[in-house]
Protein backbone atom coordinates (compact mmCIF):
# COMPACT_ATOMS: atom_id res chain seq x y z
CA UNK A 1 0.00 0.00 0.00
CA UNK A 2 1.72 3.30 -1.03
CA UNK A 3 1.37 6.75 1.22
CA UNK A 4 -1.38 8.96 -0.42
CA UNK A 5 -0.22 11.75 -2.33
CA UNK A 6 0.09 15.50 -0.96
CA UNK A 7 -2.55 17.90 -1.93
CA UNK A 8 -1.50 21.23 -2.95
CA UNK A 9 -2.83 24.60 -3.62
CA UNK A 10 -2.02 27.43 -5.06
CA UNK A 11 -0.44 30.66 -4.25
CA UNK A 12 -0.50 33.72 -6.76
CA UNK A 13 0.36 36.93 -6.96
CA UNK A 14 -1.07 39.34 -8.56
CA UNK A 15 1.28 42.61 -8.04
CA UNK A 16 4.24 40.70 -8.92
CA UNK A 17 2.87 38.36 -11.58
CA UNK A 18 3.42 34.94 -10.23
CA UNK A 19 2.30 31.82 -9.05
CA UNK A 20 3.57 28.97 -7.20
CA UNK A 21 2.24 25.73 -5.64
CA UNK A 22 2.56 23.98 -1.94
CA UNK A 23 0.76 21.85 0.34
CA UNK A 24 -2.44 22.43 1.42
CA UNK A 25 -2.01 21.25 4.59
CA UNK A 26 0.35 22.00 7.69
CA UNK A 27 2.49 25.10 5.09
CA UNK A 28 2.24 28.33 5.18
CA UNK A 29 2.69 31.33 2.90
CA UNK A 30 4.48 34.36 5.58
CA UNK A 31 5.70 37.52 4.63
CA UNK A 32 9.24 38.51 5.15
CA UNK A 33 11.15 41.98 5.39
CA UNK A 34 14.06 42.70 5.87
CA UNK A 35 13.32 43.72 9.81
CA UNK A 36 12.30 39.94 10.40
CA UNK A 37 15.48 38.69 8.46
CA UNK A 38 17.94 40.89 11.10
CA UNK A 39 15.57 39.57 14.04
CA UNK A 40 15.89 35.86 13.23
CA UNK A 41 19.23 36.68 12.84
CA UNK A 42 20.81 37.97 15.40
CA UNK A 43 19.78 41.45 15.50
CA UNK A 44 22.27 42.76 13.22
CA UNK A 45 21.14 45.61 10.95
CA UNK A 46 22.56 44.25 7.28
CA UNK A 47 21.50 47.08 5.28
CA UNK A 48 23.39 49.39 7.95
CA UNK A 49 25.69 46.88 7.96
CA UNK A 50 25.70 46.69 3.65
CA UNK A 51 25.86 50.63 3.77
CA UNK A 52 28.69 50.90 5.56
CA UNK A 53 30.69 48.49 4.44
CA UNK A 54 30.00 49.31 0.88
CA UNK A 55 29.46 52.88 0.86
CA UNK A 56 26.13 52.26 -0.79
CA UNK A 57 22.77 51.52 0.07
CA UNK A 58 21.55 47.70 -0.80
CA UNK A 59 18.73 47.38 -3.23
CA UNK A 60 15.28 48.08 -2.24
CA UNK A 61 12.58 45.01 -1.16
CA UNK A 62 9.63 44.90 -3.08
CA UNK A 63 8.47 41.92 -1.56
CA UNK A 64 9.50 38.86 1.14
CA UNK A 65 8.10 35.50 1.22
CA UNK A 66 8.12 32.40 3.27
CA UNK A 67 7.07 28.77 2.46
CA UNK A 68 6.86 27.87 6.07
CA UNK A 69 5.81 24.03 7.28
CA UNK A 70 3.73 24.07 10.51
CA UNK A 71 6.28 22.10 12.28
CA UNK A 72 9.06 24.30 11.67
CA UNK A 73 10.30 27.35 14.10
CA UNK A 74 13.28 27.92 12.27
CA UNK A 75 12.13 30.29 9.47
CA UNK A 76 15.92 29.83 8.15
CA UNK A 77 15.26 26.19 7.65
CA UNK A 78 11.99 27.12 5.61
CA UNK A 79 12.20 25.23 2.40
CA UNK A 80 11.82 28.13 -0.17
CA UNK A 81 12.28 31.73 0.68
CA UNK A 82 11.69 34.54 -1.89
CA UNK A 83 12.75 38.10 -1.93
CA UNK A 84 12.03 40.37 -4.52
CA UNK A 85 14.26 43.23 -5.22
CA UNK A 86 13.56 46.59 -7.73
CA UNK A 87 16.36 46.11 -10.30
CA UNK A 88 15.48 49.46 -12.30
CA UNK A 89 18.90 48.65 -14.32
CA UNK A 90 18.46 45.34 -15.31
CA UNK A 91 21.18 43.39 -13.64
CA UNK A 92 22.32 40.26 -15.21
CA UNK A 93 22.38 37.70 -12.13
CA UNK A 94 26.52 37.85 -12.55
CA UNK A 95 26.03 41.72 -12.48
CA UNK A 96 23.66 41.63 -9.87
CA UNK A 97 26.25 39.63 -7.72
CA UNK A 98 28.75 41.32 -8.28
CA UNK A 99 27.24 44.56 -6.78
CA UNK A 100 25.41 42.82 -4.00
CA UNK A 101 27.30 40.26 -3.45
CA UNK A 102 26.27 39.14 0.14
CA UNK A 103 22.39 40.51 0.26
CA UNK A 104 20.35 39.65 2.20
CA UNK A 105 21.56 36.04 2.51
CA UNK A 106 25.10 36.21 3.02
CA UNK A 107 27.34 33.91 0.43
CA UNK A 108 30.04 31.93 2.89
CA UNK A 109 31.22 34.34 5.87
CA UNK A 110 30.97 37.86 5.89
CA UNK A 111 34.15 39.90 4.72
CA UNK A 112 34.42 42.96 3.06
CA UNK A 113 35.45 41.46 -0.19
CA UNK A 114 34.02 39.55 -2.88
CA UNK A 115 34.66 35.64 -2.31
CA UNK A 116 34.37 34.12 -5.97
CA UNK A 117 31.55 31.69 -5.60
CA UNK A 118 28.97 33.46 -7.82
CA UNK A 119 25.33 32.18 -9.11
CA UNK A 120 26.97 30.54 -11.98
CA UNK A 121 24.88 26.71 -13.07
CA UNK A 122 22.38 27.71 -15.70
CA UNK A 123 19.29 26.67 -14.88
CA UNK A 124 14.95 27.61 -15.62
CA UNK A 125 12.72 28.70 -13.59
CA UNK A 126 9.02 29.47 -15.43
CA UNK A 127 10.96 29.05 -18.85
CA UNK A 128 13.05 32.02 -17.75
CA UNK A 129 16.74 31.63 -17.46
CA UNK A 130 17.96 31.51 -13.75
CA UNK A 131 21.58 30.70 -12.15
CA UNK A 132 22.19 29.90 -8.69
CA UNK A 133 24.89 28.62 -6.92
CA UNK A 134 24.76 25.99 -3.98
CA UNK A 135 27.09 26.94 -1.13
CA UNK A 136 28.14 25.44 2.24
CA UNK A 137 26.55 27.35 4.87
CA UNK A 138 27.16 25.89 8.27
CA UNK A 139 25.54 22.90 8.77
CA UNK A 140 23.58 23.58 5.89
CA UNK A 141 24.05 23.64 1.90
CA UNK A 142 21.04 26.04 0.35
CA UNK A 143 20.42 26.58 -2.89
CA UNK A 144 20.45 30.28 -3.84
CA UNK A 145 18.63 31.15 -7.48
CA UNK A 146 18.98 34.66 -9.34
CA UNK A 147 16.27 35.13 -11.96
CA UNK A 148 16.04 38.69 -13.41
CA UNK A 149 12.60 39.81 -14.76
CA UNK A 150 11.31 42.68 -15.64
CA UNK A 151 13.31 45.46 -13.68
CA UNK A 152 13.20 43.06 -10.69
CA UNK A 153 15.55 40.42 -9.15
CA UNK A 154 14.14 37.39 -7.84
CA UNK A 155 16.20 35.52 -4.97
CA UNK A 156 15.42 32.07 -4.19
CA UNK A 157 16.94 30.50 -0.97
CA UNK A 158 16.46 26.83 -1.51
CA UNK A 159 16.82 25.01 2.15
CA UNK A 160 18.80 21.92 2.52
CA UNK A 161 15.91 19.43 3.08
CA UNK A 162 16.62 17.77 6.20
CA UNK A 163 17.40 13.83 6.49
CA UNK A 164 14.86 11.78 5.33
CA UNK A 165 12.11 14.29 3.81
CA UNK A 166 11.79 15.20 -0.04
CA UNK A 167 13.20 18.43 -1.31
CA UNK A 168 10.14 20.14 -0.48
CA UNK A 169 11.93 23.65 -1.70
CA UNK A 170 12.44 22.55 -5.16
CA UNK A 171 9.26 21.14 -5.81
CA UNK A 172 7.62 24.87 -5.08
CA UNK A 173 10.46 25.87 -6.93
CA UNK A 174 9.41 23.48 -10.37
CA UNK A 175 6.31 24.96 -9.64
CA UNK A 176 7.19 28.80 -9.29
CA UNK A 177 5.60 30.17 -12.80
CA UNK A 178 4.99 33.95 -14.18
CA UNK A 179 1.21 34.98 -15.09
CA UNK A 180 2.01 37.99 -16.62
Amino acid sequence: MSAAQPQFKEYTDTDEGFQFQYPDTGVSVLADDQGSYNARNGGDDYVKNFSQTYGYNPPNLVKGLIVMPNSITDANLAPITLWIFDNPDNLSPSGWYDNYWYFPFVWGEYEPKKSQEGPDNEASVSGQPAYYRDLNYGSQTPRFVYLQRSGKMFLFRIATPSSGQEDLGTQILNSFKFID
